[in-house]
């Protein structure tokens, strides 16, 4: 049954105030949800309800501020719910975050043609800052659609726009991983040089970063080391002997405190979160105070493993591993208000996975001729239960 004209109209005018876009455009909007066949044949109070909750979804409405939108889908919207609160807002730098999110999500599927539609379009209305994360997806979806060269160019052009600027290290830090992930050394290179060009004392600039990064890139395309690379040496050792003093409180703390108590007497299960083989470095390179850059990732695993047992014979009642991922774990502290960086921001969000997604954790130990939790495919007994494994 096809709503009838008055509640079309009654609808329409509750959408129109809800979202605050014109009536006639909400209107619209009821008359083709309806010809689809998408509104509830009987607009009684449940059914208003039903239809007004998804046309508040389509619309949005310029009203309702990014946080907001966010909030209403709980942080994680889908690709698609960002596309349409930034259909509803054409040409409103507010947009820009939803198209950048929704394109990084196609990215992530495959769609790397639609995800640089969405970057272009996000670059082209966006504030300053935010126009340079939109270039940041654009030079990468160029990439993986084979386009180096425009890619290097877009690249190159970042660099040229941030050269001589007060550095945002967060946007730096976004540079450096989407380099690593493109594996294309010698364009990371040039954006190194272009950047470090400008600067007659790059670490007094806040460059350390871009340093370190361009000395794994000089590595990678097996390049003589030079003065830079001495520099990049230099700070390894600076952070070395700055951080040795607490980096094992900070790592115990990290790890210890992810605990689930059950019940008065004290009972509780041991988590140990478990970074997957590709963020690790990342997670090195942006926060060396969680995980050094000097742990490699046999070295990595042997330490989860140990912690695992360290629970189990502290008294746990249950011992899990439960893995994390960078991406997630940075939206997670932005949306919680909380620095990445602290031990406590690592324990919360430890604690929320085991909360909300326990389907993903593996209990530890697993059976001794059964696959490696690690995923290396091996059996659990030639793995991480040996000691002098990786």
């Amino acid at each position: 049954m096809t709503p009838n004209p008055t509640h079309r109209k009654r609808l329409a005018n509750a959408v129109s105030k809800a979202t605050s876009v014109p009536y006639q455009r909400a209107l619209d909007a009821v008359i083709q949800a309806s010809n689809a066949g998408e509104l509830p044949a009987r607009l009684d109070t449940d059914g208003m309800r039903q239809a007004l909750a998804l046309l508040t979804e389509r619309l949005g409405g310029p009203a309702e501020s990014f946080e907001a939108f966010l909030g209403r889908h709980s942080g994680e919207p889908t690709a698609r719910q960002y596309e349409r609160w930034a259909a509803a807002r054409p040409d409103n730098p507010e947009a820009a975050p939803a198209l950048i999110n929704a394109g990084w999500q196609h990215s992530k599927d495959g769609g790397h043609r639609k995800a640089l539609d969405l970057f272009l379009r996000a670059a082209r209305i966006a504030d300053a800052d935010c126009r340079r994360l939109a270039l940041i997806g654009q030079a990468e979806q160029l990439h993986r659609l084979g386009d180096q060269e425009n890619a290097r160019s877009v690249f190159l052009a970042l660099a040229d726009e941030l050269a001589g600027k007060e550095p945002d290290l967060d946007l730096l830090n976004q540079v450096c991983d989407s380099l690593t992930d493109l594996d294309d050394p010698a364009i990371g290179l040039d954006w190194c040089d272009r950047l470090l060009a400008a600067s007659d004392d790059p670490l007094g600039d806040g460059l350390d970063a871009v340093v370190i990064h361009r000395q794994s890139v000089h590595a990678q395309l097996d390049l003589e080391p030079d003065e830079l690379d001495q520099l990049s040496d230099e700070l390894e050792e600076q952070e070395t002997a700055l951080l040795q003093s607490w980096t094992n409180l900070v790592r115990d703390e990290a790890d210890r405190v992810a605990v689930s108590r059950t019940t008065p007497d004290g009972a509780f299960d041991g988590l140990v979160l478990v970074w997957p083989d590709e963020d690790v470095p990342m997670v090195q390179e942006r926060w060396p105070q969680l995980l050094p850059r000097s742990v490699d990732l046999a070295e990595y695993r042997r330490n989860r493993e140990h912690r695992a047992r360290q629970f189990s014979d502290d008294g746990a009642r249950r011992v899990f591993l439960v893995p994390g991922e960078l991406s997630e774990y940075e939206r997670y502290a932005a949306h919680e208000g909380a620095a990445p960086v602290l031990p406590q921001t690592l324990t919360a969000y430890t604690q929320a996975l085991h909360a909300q997604h326990p389907e993903g954790e593996t209990a530890w130990p697993p059976p001794r001729n059964g696959p490696c939790w690690c995923g290396s495919g091996v059996k659990y007994k030639k793995c991480c239960r040996n000691p002098d494994a990786g």
